[in-house]
């Protein structure tokens, strides 16, 4: 588990690095678009999302 406030410089960069290249893999494969992309004020509600 990460927490960003305890990330030096160099580990958050490669963390964010991990990240990006998490939500590419997921845009591509589950054809996510921009429309798509919006996150609902309800999210929380939805355990799988959480």
């Amino acid at each position: 588990m990460y927490r960003w406030a305890d990330l030096d410089g160099a580990q958050a960069a490669e963390l964010w690095a991990e990240l990006i290249a998490w939500a590419s893999w997921f845009r591509r494969r589950y054809s996510v678009t921009d429309s798509d992309a919006v996150i609902p004020p309800c999210w929380y509600r939805h355990p799988v999302a959480v």
